[in-house]
């Protein structure tokens, strides 16, 4: 009777130490799930890395794409003819000479971006 009672305890200390591990692990797993997530949406870092070459850190846009067309993204003009959907369309799928980033980004990355772009308003 004693054998098995010990067994008992040490099944439900087993079973209890799996859960506890699991629960750990799913923790860990969630924070650094949000925190990649939060890295890779900051609109900031992945407009200096995917668009600032082109637009400049400023969205004027750099002298020899200027000479082109392109438009300066901080005019308040420009700004208030352009939805944040016609915005994150272009960034998806380019424009003219930009290319699309729709397989490049998740639309959550899409939308950092629109904010970003935003933010470039003078």
């Amino acid at each position: 009777m004693r054998e098995r009672r010990t067994g008992s305890l040490i099944t439900v200390s087993v079973v209890a130490i799996i859960c506890t591990c699991s629960l750990v692990t799913g923790t860990m797993h969630s924070a650094n799930a949000k925190r990649a997530a939060s890295a890779s949406s900051d609109g900031s870092a992945l407009y200096s890395s995917n668009c600032a070459i082109c637009h400049a850190r400023n969205g004027a846009g750099t002298p020899a794409w200027r000479a082109k067309g392109q438009p300066d993204l901080s005019r308040p003009d420009w700004q208030k003819s352009h939805s944040d959907e016609q915005i994150a369309s272009q960034i998806k799928n380019g424009k003219g000479k930009m290319p699309g980033f729709g397989k490049k980004l998740s639309n959550e990355d899409i939308m950092a971006l629109v904010r970003q772009v935003r933010s470039l308003k003078r």
